[in-house]
Order: C-alpha cells, then sequence, then structure tokens
C-alpha cells in the first residue's frame, strides 16, 4: 500500500480558515520587526545578535507568504461554495422532476442521495452532506434543526431488499455519533426482519409510498417547517 503523502504546512494553511493565516500574519511580522530585536539585539551571545539584526528583513517577507495562504484559502473557499450552489441548483431541478417510483429508482445513487438532501433542505433542516465514491457508507447525510440531529444513510437499490444488518449497523453509527434519530432511505423496501428491528427504537426507516410523500414535501415546502426531527 503507498503511502499517505504528508501536508506540508502551505497545504494545511491554504486549507484552514483565511483569517488563521491572516493572524500569523500579523504576529509574524510584529514579532520578527519588534518583539525579538529587542529580545536579543543586547544579548552577548553573537548568534542572537546576528538574529537580532536579520530578523526585521524577514518580517514583511514571512508575512506575505501567510498573506498569500490566506488569499489561497478565500479562492479555494470561493470555488468551493460556488460548486456548492451548482450542486444545490442541479438536486433541486432533478428533485422537481421526480413524480414516481419509478422515476427515483431510473436515478444514478449520487442523484438519489443528491434528492433526499435537497427535500430536506427545502424543508428546513440544515444538511450535512457526506457522498462519497461509493454508493454504500456510513453516513451519506446529518440532518441538523431546533437542537436535534438525525444520521441519513440512502440505499438506492432495486433488485434486493434492505436487511437487518445494514439496520443494525446505521443504529450502532447513530449511537456512536451521538445522534437523536437514524434515518434510512431505500428506494427498494425493507424486510420484515430490518423492520422488526427499527421498532421502538429512534429509527426511521422510509419506502414506497413514504418515500414518494417524502419528495413531494421537498418538492411544495420552501420555508422552515415548525416539526422536529
Amino acid at each position: 500500500m503507498a503511502r499517505r503523502k504528508e501536508e506540508g504546512l502551505f497545504e494545511i494553511l491554504a486549507k484552514a480558515p483565511w483569517w488563521f493565516s491572516a493572524i500569523l500574519a500579523v504576529i509574524s511580522y510584529v514579532s520578527l520587526k519588534f518583539i525579538l530585536p529587542s529580545m536579543l539585539l543586547h544579548s552577548s551571545d553573537f548568534v542572537n545578535q546576528a538574529v537580532a539584526k536579520a530578523a526585521p528583513t524577514f518580517a514583511p517577507i514571512i508575512s506575505i507568504l501567510f498573506v498569500i495562504t490566506g488569499g489561497l484559502s478565500l479562492f479555494r473557499n470561493f470555488i468551493e461554495r460556488k460548486k456548492a450552489l451548482k450542486n444545490n441548483q442541479y438536486n433541486n431541478e432533478l428533485l422537481s422532476r421526480q413524480r414516481s417510483l419509478p422515476d427515483i429508482s431510473a436515478l444514478h445513487w449520487k442523484e438519489f442521495e443528491g434528492i433526499i438532501g435537497a427535500a430536506y433542505k427545502n424543508m428546513g433542516y440544515e444538511v450535512k452532506e457526506f457522498g462519497g465514491s461509493k454508493p454504500d457508507g456510513g453516513i451519506d447525510l446529518i440532518l441538523l434543526q431546533n437542537g436535534h440531529k438525525a444520521i441519513v444513510q440512502c440505499k438506492h437499490w432495486e433488485d434486493y431488499a434492505v436487511g437487518v444488518k445494514v439496520v443494525r449497523e446505521l443504529y450502532g453509527i447513530m449511537a456512536a455519533e451521538g445522534a437523536d434519530q437514524g434515518i434510512l432511505i431505500t428506494s427498494s423496501y425493507f424486510t420484515r426482519e430490518a423492520e422488526n428491528f427499527a421498532y421502538g427504537k429512534p429509527l426511521q426507516l422510509i419506502q414506497g409510498n413514504e418515500l414518494s410523500r417524502l419528495i413531494k414535501r421537498g418538492q411544495i415546502v420552501k420555508s422552515v417547517p415548525s416539526h422536529k426531527i
């Protein structure tokens, strides 16, 4: 297995919030320009005296480097927001075109996750997306509203039912994440064992007509609802 490449300081700062680099730019400039020279200039050690004299020269250089990483962070944030907006627009357009369960079943699994997230957003939930490159994962969405937290897993399956193993795994993930509820949504259906396991637990299994109702609510509702998770 290839070793994971470790990120350098430059890459880490470029991914951090822009204001973090801005703070470092100010601190480094003040430290190198004023504080360090005043501390070391009168030292009897030759090396300390050399550092005290050289530090002010490097102050603007180091500060500019931090300004650059801050600018890269701002640019990266702009691109990510633009991409997210484009994805949201696409998911909402796709959501608006769903008229029946066969329409939903015909979607790609990523599109299925997308319209589910869009539906909950339109119903007023804060939605955090965790979609990856594979159709199976522990968490696809996190829903936040009124202090409640729910984790959502989407199963875009057509040929077979969602069994009790998947529901058990979601229940375990829900407990590990400290969530109030686990929601499992499928374009297929659940086995009787899966439904029995979920009974009486903070788990919601959505399939068939319930899935259709969820999609319709997401298409219609545009304001924050009063209900809780």
